[in-house]
């Protein structure tokens, strides 16, 4: 791996740390009842949503197969 690829894989591993942060957070926020308000639960689904992604790209890159490649 090069360093560029070694540099975009770390970004990516921090990006998920706090993406994972802010998705605890929000939902302890969430869960405290009376604030509860529609456009957090989105935030949470969106913040999943990036995760997830952002996993998918991790996981490739491990398999020698980044999707950024593709672009």
């Amino acid at each position: 791996m090069s360093t560029s690829e070694e540099l975009k894989t770390s970004f990516i591993r921090k990006e998920v740390r706090d993406i994972k942060s802010k998705i605890d957070c929000y939902e302890t926020i969430y869960s405290f009842g009376d604030i509860k308000c529609i456009n957090l639960k989105r935030l949470i689904l969106l913040k999943q949503s990036e995760l997830s992604v952002l996993e998918h790209i991790l996981e490739a890159r491990k398999n020698g197969n980044d999707p950024e490649d593709k672009k």
